[in-house]
């Protein structure tokens, strides 16, 4: 990654690098849209390792790329294809996504920018990287980039033997690795195991549907209850009409039974979107549907 400097206006794995190979870094000062675009202008970065929340507020100011930008990295959190492509499209530039854990460094890389066109999609295993798969898709990283253990618990059931159990569930892809979502966001639907992340991906198709996120919440009959906050590209749409639209396109396990339409998908701190806490948030709404 030599040649220039690497802009970095979020925490992600690819920092502990280039710190320790001398790259110049360039700190954001204030995490804004506005002067995001223009501190990657200014800066003259080659390199901008990001997370998906700051693309779409990035996107709306127009920003188009830079000269000099020739490399843009997402990690932390999922990337979508839509955004993939929205990104792409408006600058030029593919996102990159990197998929890495912190007990374990870094499993996966996009080299070839292939985000916009695979749904989930992590990229191929970087060197020395070995995956064994379990039933259900958990998968065990080895390697000699392991941890040795944790503190204070150095034997913690996800990390045993140079062996980390990564707590996403992946499956093999074109070379690579799909992301389907974390181990405990699995719903179980009258016994069916339904994966939040295939429904978000069918909800995004239709043209109304900016954005997507499904959770479960408890249901006395099923165990779970399939459940959606959606982001609107102009107008929501009526109630019967998502309805019969999701029965079309949806198998009967995966249809929302209850949604919310909200400006946009709420984030934590860290910039990620939480399932846990839109669980708990969700009893002190009033959902739309049944």
């Amino acid at each position: 990654m030599a040649g220039g400097p690497c802009f970095a206006s979020a925490a992600c794995h690819s920092l502990l690098y280039l710190l320790w190979a001398g790259i110049p870094l360039v700190v954001a000062r204030e995490p804004w849209p506005a002067a995001l675009a223009r501190d990657l202008a200014t800066s003259r970065a080659t390199v901008w390792p990001t997370v998906p929340a700051l693309l779409p507020g990035l996107l709306s100011t127009g920003f188009s790329g830079t000269p000099d930008l020739r490399l843009v990295i997402s990690a932390g959190a999922p990337l979508t294809a839509a955004l993939a492509r929205r990104f792409r499209q408006q600058t030029g530039r593919a996102v990159h996504a990197f998929y890495g854990s912190s007990e374990c460094g870094g499993i996966a890389f996009d080299r070839e920018g292939r985000a916009a066109e695979i749904e989930g999609w992590i990229g191929a295993p970087m060197a020395n990287v070995r995956l064994e798969f379990s039933p259900h898709g958990v998968a065990h990283v080895s390697g000699p980039t392991v941890s040795s253990g944790t503190m204070p618990e150095p034997g913690a059931d996800e990390l045993r033997r140079g062996q980390f159990t990564l707590p996403d569930i992946l499956e093999v892809s074109n070379g690579g690795w799909r992301l389907l979502g974390r181990r405990d966001d699995v719903l179980n639907i009258g016994g069916r195991k339904v994966h939040p992340s295939a429904v978000e991906a069918t909800l995004r198709l239709h043209p109304a549907i900016g954005e997507a996120v499904v959770f479960g919440t408890p249901h006395p009959g099923t165990g779970d209850r399939v459940t959606a906050l959606l982001v609107a590209e102009v107008e929501p749409l009526a109630e019967a009409d998502f309805r019969a639209w999701c029965e079309v396109h949806l198998p009967p396990e995966q249809i929302p039974r209850a949604w919310r339409w909200a400006t946009e998908l709420p984030t934590n701190e860290r910039g990620k979107l939480s399932r846990a806490q839109l669980r708990t948030r969700w009893a002190a709404e009033k959902p739309q549907g049944a």
